[in-house]
């Protein structure tokens, strides 16, 4: 959804606000090739599957937080 531009769609067709949890990001990781990349080098780094789990979810929620913040500061 980040990387892809759609919440940035989203966000200037008036959302102001997303939830997350671990079965969004389940489905977001095992149906896109998006990640892949990132998760290959998390392996190359003998991260666990938990900490490859939280690295790749901390990420998007601290983009997505970026993108929402214009908002958060105007209200």
């Amino acid at each position: 959804m980040i990387a892809s531009g759609e919440l940035k769609k989203n966000i200037d067709l008036g959302v102001s606000g997303l939830t997350s949890n671990p079965s969004i990001f389940e489905k977001a990781i095992s149906s896109s090739e998006i990640y892949d990349d990132s998760i290959r080098e998390l392996i190359s780094k003998n991260l666990s599957d938990l900490e490859i789990y939280e690295n790749l979810a901390v990420k998007d929620i601290q983009a997505a937080a970026d993108l929402l913040k214009p908002i958060y500061e105007t209200s």
